[in-house]
Protein backbone atom coordinates (compact mmCIF):
# COMPACT_ATOMS: atom_id res chain seq x y z
CA UNK A 1 0.00 0.00 0.00
CA UNK A 2 1.34 3.68 -1.19
CA UNK A 3 2.61 5.79 2.02
CA UNK A 4 -0.14 8.45 0.46
CA UNK A 5 -3.17 5.80 0.23
CA UNK A 6 -1.90 4.37 3.88
CA UNK A 7 -2.37 7.94 5.16
CA UNK A 8 -5.97 8.40 3.79
CA UNK A 9 -7.05 4.91 5.14
CA UNK A 10 -5.85 6.12 8.53
CA UNK A 11 -7.46 9.98 8.04
CA UNK A 12 -10.76 8.26 7.32
CA UNK A 13 -10.49 6.11 10.98
CA UNK A 14 -8.98 9.01 13.00
CA UNK A 15 -11.51 9.36 15.58
CA UNK A 16 -11.00 5.97 16.32
CA UNK A 17 -7.20 5.98 16.52
CA UNK A 18 -7.24 8.80 18.51
CA UNK A 19 -10.09 7.49 20.93
CA UNK A 20 -7.97 4.65 21.04
CA UNK A 21 -4.93 6.49 22.08
CA UNK A 22 -6.49 9.12 24.58
CA UNK A 23 -7.77 5.96 26.51
CA UNK A 24 -4.66 3.89 26.83
CA UNK A 25 -2.58 7.39 28.03
CA UNK A 26 -5.17 7.71 30.51
CA UNK A 27 -5.30 4.00 31.82
CA UNK A 28 -1.61 3.90 31.86
CA UNK A 29 -1.58 7.56 34.06
CA UNK A 30 -4.14 5.96 36.17
CA UNK A 31 -1.91 2.73 36.32
CA UNK A 32 1.45 4.51 37.32
CA UNK A 33 -0.22 6.68 40.09
CA UNK A 34 -1.77 3.70 41.38
CA UNK A 35 1.25 1.30 41.16
CA UNK A 36 4.53 3.54 41.19
CA UNK A 37 7.90 1.99 40.63
CA UNK A 38 9.22 -0.09 43.43
CA UNK A 39 11.18 1.12 46.64
CA UNK A 40 14.31 -1.03 47.24
CA UNK A 41 15.40 -1.56 50.95
CA UNK A 42 18.65 -3.22 51.91
CA UNK A 43 20.00 -4.60 55.66
CA UNK A 44 23.00 -6.40 56.34
CA UNK A 45 23.59 -9.29 59.10
CA UNK A 46 26.96 -10.88 59.84
CA UNK A 47 26.59 -14.27 60.55
CA UNK A 48 28.81 -16.95 62.58
CA UNK A 49 26.97 -20.01 62.09
CA UNK A 50 28.92 -22.76 63.45
CA UNK A 51 31.12 -22.61 66.82
CA UNK A 52 35.25 -22.81 66.21
CA UNK A 53 36.65 -26.12 67.91
CA UNK A 54 40.13 -26.57 68.65
CA UNK A 55 40.42 -30.16 68.87
CA UNK A 56 43.31 -31.95 67.63
CA UNK A 57 43.53 -34.48 64.83
CA UNK A 58 46.00 -35.77 62.33
CA UNK A 59 48.18 -34.04 59.40
CA UNK A 60 45.35 -34.92 56.69
CA UNK A 61 42.43 -33.97 58.87
CA UNK A 62 42.08 -30.07 59.67
CA UNK A 63 38.56 -29.26 61.67
CA UNK A 64 38.61 -25.60 61.16
CA UNK A 65 38.94 -26.06 57.28
CA UNK A 66 36.22 -28.08 56.96
CA UNK A 67 34.01 -26.08 59.56
CA UNK A 68 34.27 -23.42 57.27
CA UNK A 69 33.55 -25.44 54.57
CA UNK A 70 30.28 -26.58 56.02
CA UNK A 71 29.53 -22.68 57.04
CA UNK A 72 29.48 -21.84 53.63
CA UNK A 73 26.91 -24.65 52.90
CA UNK A 74 24.81 -23.84 56.01
CA UNK A 75 24.52 -19.67 54.78
CA UNK A 76 23.56 -21.07 51.60
CA UNK A 77 20.98 -23.05 52.73
CA UNK A 78 19.72 -20.03 55.43
CA UNK A 79 19.21 -18.04 52.26
CA UNK A 80 17.34 -20.24 51.00
CA UNK A 81 15.25 -20.25 53.83
CA UNK A 82 14.55 -16.23 54.33
CA UNK A 83 13.09 -16.90 50.67
CA UNK A 84 10.86 -19.52 51.71
CA UNK A 85 7.02 -18.88 52.63
CA UNK A 86 7.07 -19.81 56.17
CA UNK A 87 9.65 -17.38 56.65
CA UNK A 88 7.46 -14.85 54.74
CA UNK A 89 4.03 -15.47 56.90
CA UNK A 90 6.44 -15.32 59.75
CA UNK A 91 7.10 -11.57 58.83
CA UNK A 92 3.73 -10.84 58.00
CA UNK A 93 3.08 -12.09 61.81
CA UNK A 94 5.53 -9.19 62.58
CA UNK A 95 4.08 -6.36 60.23
CA UNK A 96 0.75 -7.08 61.88
CA UNK A 97 1.80 -5.67 65.24
CA UNK A 98 3.86 -2.49 63.43
CA UNK A 99 3.39 0.86 65.13
CA UNK A 100 2.42 2.20 61.25
CA UNK A 101 -1.11 2.21 60.69
CA UNK A 102 -0.30 1.70 56.79
CA UNK A 103 1.69 -1.08 57.15
CA UNK A 104 -1.06 -2.79 59.60
CA UNK A 105 -3.23 -2.24 57.48
CA UNK A 106 -1.58 -3.70 54.54
CA UNK A 107 -0.16 -6.99 56.15
CA UNK A 108 -3.96 -7.40 57.65
CA UNK A 109 -4.82 -8.36 54.20
CA UNK A 110 -2.00 -11.13 53.56
CA UNK A 111 -3.30 -13.90 55.09
CA UNK A 112 -3.21 -16.26 52.71
CA UNK A 113 -0.51 -18.38 51.34
CA UNK A 114 -0.87 -17.16 48.07
CA UNK A 115 -0.27 -13.79 49.79
CA UNK A 116 3.23 -15.19 51.69
CA UNK A 117 4.12 -16.60 48.44
CA UNK A 118 4.41 -12.98 46.56
CA UNK A 119 5.43 -11.46 49.63
CA UNK A 120 8.52 -14.49 49.39
CA UNK A 121 9.52 -13.27 45.61
CA UNK A 122 9.89 -9.50 46.74
CA UNK A 123 12.67 -10.70 49.25
CA UNK A 124 16.16 -10.88 47.45
CA UNK A 125 18.59 -12.87 49.50
CA UNK A 126 22.66 -12.99 49.00
CA UNK A 127 25.52 -14.04 50.59
CA UNK A 128 29.30 -12.56 50.60
CA UNK A 129 30.88 -14.52 52.81
CA UNK A 130 29.13 -14.59 55.90
CA UNK A 131 27.33 -11.21 55.28
CA UNK A 132 23.80 -11.61 53.97
CA UNK A 133 22.13 -8.99 52.01
CA UNK A 134 18.54 -9.15 52.00
CA UNK A 135 16.44 -6.65 49.78
CA UNK A 136 13.07 -5.92 49.95
CA UNK A 137 11.18 -4.00 47.04
CA UNK A 138 7.88 -2.74 47.64
CA UNK A 139 5.44 0.30 45.79
CA UNK A 140 5.40 1.75 49.45
CA UNK A 141 8.13 2.66 50.84
CA UNK A 142 6.67 2.62 55.08
CA UNK A 143 6.18 -1.20 54.14
CA UNK A 144 9.67 -2.60 52.42
CA UNK A 145 11.84 -0.50 55.54
CA UNK A 146 9.06 -2.52 57.96
CA UNK A 147 9.77 -5.71 56.41
CA UNK A 148 13.32 -5.57 55.80
CA UNK A 149 13.09 -4.71 59.98
CA UNK A 150 10.90 -7.78 60.79
CA UNK A 151 13.49 -10.05 58.36
CA UNK A 152 16.41 -8.82 60.76
CA UNK A 153 13.91 -9.26 64.37
CA UNK A 154 13.30 -13.11 62.80
CA UNK A 155 16.84 -13.63 62.31
CA UNK A 156 18.65 -12.06 65.11
CA UNK A 157 15.47 -14.64 66.95
CA UNK A 158 15.74 -17.53 65.42
CA UNK A 159 19.08 -17.40 63.87
CA UNK A 160 21.34 -19.26 66.58
CA UNK A 161 18.57 -21.68 67.27
CA UNK A 162 18.47 -22.73 63.26
CA UNK A 163 22.37 -22.89 63.35
CA UNK A 164 23.23 -24.45 66.79
CA UNK A 165 21.00 -27.59 65.82
CA UNK A 166 23.55 -27.98 62.69
CA UNK A 167 26.17 -27.57 64.29
CA UNK A 168 28.37 -31.34 64.57
CA UNK A 169 31.26 -29.85 66.05
CA UNK A 170 30.19 -29.84 69.57
CA UNK A 171 27.09 -31.77 71.75
CA UNK A 172 26.40 -29.12 74.75
CA UNK A 173 23.24 -27.02 72.69
CA UNK A 174 24.67 -24.33 75.60
CA UNK A 175 27.70 -24.54 74.30
CA UNK A 176 27.46 -24.03 70.60
CA UNK A 177 24.38 -21.01 71.44
CA UNK A 178 27.15 -19.27 73.04
CA UNK A 179 29.60 -19.40 69.78
CA UNK A 180 26.75 -19.22 67.29
CA UNK A 181 26.59 -15.07 66.25
CA UNK A 182 23.94 -13.06 64.35
CA UNK A 183 24.46 -9.31 63.95
CA UNK A 184 22.69 -6.52 62.05
CA UNK A 185 25.68 -5.07 60.40
CA UNK A 186 23.87 -2.25 58.50
CA UNK A 187 20.68 -1.25 59.17
CA UNK A 188 17.53 -1.36 56.68
CA UNK A 189 17.83 1.49 54.30
CA UNK A 190 15.97 2.31 51.20
CA UNK A 191 18.93 2.08 48.21
CA UNK A 192 16.37 2.47 44.66
CA UNK A 193 14.08 5.01 44.76
CA UNK A 194 10.91 5.44 41.81
CA UNK A 195 12.81 7.15 38.83
CA UNK A 196 10.27 9.98 37.05
CA UNK A 197 12.42 9.56 33.39
CA UNK A 198 11.89 5.93 34.25
CA UNK A 199 8.00 6.38 34.63
CA UNK A 200 7.33 9.02 32.16
CA UNK A 201 9.39 6.62 29.88
CA UNK A 202 7.40 3.35 30.66
CA UNK A 203 4.18 5.83 30.17
CA UNK A 204 5.22 6.96 26.66
CA UNK A 205 5.86 3.45 26.25
CA UNK A 206 2.29 1.92 27.19
CA UNK A 207 0.86 5.11 25.16
CA UNK A 208 2.88 4.29 22.15
CA UNK A 209 1.82 0.53 22.17
CA UNK A 210 -1.85 1.80 22.39
CA UNK A 211 -1.04 4.00 18.97
CA UNK A 212 0.09 0.96 17.13
CA UNK A 213 -2.88 -1.42 18.21
CA UNK A 214 -5.05 1.48 16.98
CA UNK A 215 -3.37 1.57 13.41
CA UNK A 216 -3.22 -1.60 13.42
CA UNK A 217 -7.28 -1.91 14.19
CA UNK A 218 -7.61 0.65 11.95
CA UNK A 219 -6.30 -1.22 9.40
CA UNK A 220 -7.99 -4.15 10.15
CA UNK A 221 -11.26 -2.61 9.39
CA UNK A 222 -10.72 -0.95 6.76
CA UNK A 223 -9.40 -4.41 5.40
CA UNK A 224 -12.95 -5.91 5.85
CA UNK A 225 -15.00 -2.82 5.31
CA UNK A 226 -16.11 -3.49 1.72
CA UNK A 227 -17.85 -0.29 1.32
CA UNK A 228 -16.45 2.05 -1.44
CA UNK A 229 -15.25 5.60 -0.87
CA UNK A 230 -13.05 6.91 -3.68
CA UNK A 231 -11.67 6.07 -6.87
CA UNK A 232 -8.86 4.35 -5.58
CA UNK A 233 -11.05 1.89 -3.58
CA UNK A 234 -12.89 0.68 -7.07
CA UNK A 235 -9.22 0.18 -8.26
CA UNK A 236 -8.21 -2.03 -5.58
CA UNK A 237 -11.65 -4.05 -4.73
CA UNK A 238 -13.29 -3.65 -7.99
CA UNK A 239 -10.10 -4.10 -10.54
CA UNK A 240 -11.73 -1.70 -12.47
CA UNK A 241 -10.65 1.82 -13.86
CA UNK A 242 -12.41 5.13 -12.69
CA UNK A 243 -12.96 7.92 -15.07
CA UNK A 244 -14.02 10.27 -12.32
CA UNK A 245 -14.65 11.26 -9.21
CA UNK A 246 -17.95 13.10 -7.63
CA UNK A 247 -17.50 14.84 -4.20
CA UNK A 248 -20.78 15.07 -2.68
CA UNK A 249 -21.01 18.15 -0.37
CA UNK A 250 -21.80 17.90 3.28
CA UNK A 251 -26.14 17.90 3.60
CA UNK A 252 -25.79 20.78 5.89
CA UNK A 253 -23.70 23.10 3.65
CA UNK A 254 -25.99 22.59 1.05
CA UNK A 255 -28.79 23.60 2.84
CA UNK A 256 -27.10 26.52 4.08
CA UNK A 257 -26.09 27.94 0.44
CA UNK A 258 -29.79 27.08 -1.15
CA UNK A 259 -31.17 29.08 2.22
CA UNK A 260 -29.18 32.04 1.40
CA UNK A 261 -27.83 31.94 4.93
CA UNK A 262 -24.46 33.08 3.64
CA UNK A 263 -22.46 30.47 5.13
CA UNK A 264 -19.31 29.10 3.94
CA UNK A 265 -19.89 26.24 1.64
CA UNK A 266 -17.38 22.64 1.34
CA UNK A 267 -13.64 23.89 0.99
CA UNK A 268 -12.72 25.08 -2.73
CA UNK A 269 -16.06 26.38 -3.36
CA UNK A 270 -17.50 29.89 -2.52
CA UNK A 271 -20.62 30.65 -1.32
CA UNK A 272 -23.12 33.33 -3.24
CA UNK A 273 -25.58 35.35 -1.59
CA UNK A 274 -29.12 34.84 -2.86
CA UNK A 275 -30.28 38.58 -4.79
CA UNK A 276 -34.04 39.06 -3.83
CA UNK A 277 -36.49 40.00 -6.66
CA UNK A 278 -37.49 43.77 -6.92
Amino acid sequence: MELGRLLAVLQRRLGLIAVITLLTAVVSAGYTVLRPGPYTVRTELLINPLAVTNASADKYYYPPYYQEQAAQFILDDFAEVIRGTTFAKAVIAQLQKSPDASVRTKASRMTSTDAASALSKQFKVSRVNRVLEIDVADTNRSFALAAAAAADQLILKEGPTFFANLDPSVSSHTATMSSVTVSVSDEPHVTVRPSLIKTVFFWLLRTLVGVTAAIVLALALHYLDTRLYDGADVRDLLGLPALGEVHVRPLGAALDATSGTGRADAPGTAARPVQSAR
